[in-house]
């Protein structure tokens, strides 16, 4: 995107003190052309600011090469999961939390969660979290940080304005971010493309042994809930062609179905969307 710091500057980021923490960008940005400046960009208002580097710092916007995604980027891993946890175990659960359930802040499944490197979650996920959390609060004193309700104003609701259904994957720039963003657009490649997800749960299901299947379960779930087979085959995809996968969660697996996935998706006539 050319011009992408003047943008910026129109839009009031920089040449004006900042309002709130969280932004939601009125313009797409490309994951392979835009990506760098955003993150060196947030770099240098915490530089300039060293109240906003202790508060965090979260821009938001749609990304061009996959319509529907909506990326988060912050400042750091725990300011986005002081605004994403909850939503993410309401999404999808994990190991000791169950899918569905509304947490308290301060509670060991929250806390756990909070060492999450990135999300990824359906726009319907999230208005169920915030649909739930809105009938339970009043009772229960179980309502929301600061982070989650500016969170829901100045991003969720207005993409509820414009899109019906979308993705919020999100990344944090002192989490290896270049692994983590590669990983998250792969859910939400899994979640948009009809395409890739067929082919992805056609390979689980005919070229992955039974026997490394469950080596996968059991690995994966260390993190998520190895029952769930939908999380089994989305994260496994997401981990099997993430950058640099073959130092990473499912390394051991890679030497033996990461070519053949590839292969099989070029086939179907999909393209691995990733940073540079």
């Amino acid at each position: 995107m050319k011009a992408f710091l003047t943008i910026l500057v129109l839009v009031g980021l920089i040449s004006s003190p900042l309002k709130a923490d969280i932004h939601l960008l009125p313009f797409p940005i490309s994951v392979k052309e835009d990506i760098n400046k955003l993150n060196y960009f947030m770099f240098e208002m915490t530089l300039e600011d060293p109240d906003l580097k202790k508060r965090g710092l979260m821009l938001c916007a749609e990304i061009e090469e996959l319509e529907g995604t909506l990326l988060c980027v912050s400042g750091t891993k725990a300011y986005m999961n002081q605004a994403f946890s909850r939503a993410s175990l309401f999404s999808e659960g994990r190991v000791g939390a169950e899918k569905g359930r509304i947490y308290e802040l301060d509670s060991q499944e929250v806390l756990a969660q909070n060492e999450a490197l990135g999300n990824n979650i359906p726009s319907d996920e999230i208005r169920g979290f915030w649909d739930t959390l809105a009938k339970t609060c009043p009772t229960s004193g179980n309502c929301t940080s600061p982070e989650e309700l500016e969170l829901y104003e100045k991003v969720m609701i207005p993409m509820s304005f414009k899109r019906s259904q979308f993705i919020t994957i999100t990344q944090a720039n002192d989490a290896v971010p270049y692994v983590v963003l590669s990983h998250e657009l792969k859910h939400a490649q899994y979640f948009w493309d009809n395409r890739f997800r067929e082919t992805v749960d056609r390979f689980w299901n005919e070229t992955v042994t039974e026997e490394d299947r469950e080596r996968v379960r059991n690995e994966l779930g260390k993190y998520y809930n190895k029952n769930d087979e939908a999380v089994m085959r989305n994260e496994f995809q997401a981990f099997l062609l993430e950058r640099h996968a073959s130092m990473h969660t499912l390394k051991d697996f890679v030497p033996l179905y990461q070519d053949k996935l590839i292969q099989k998706l070029r086939e179907a006539g999909v393209e691995l969307i990733d940073s540079k």
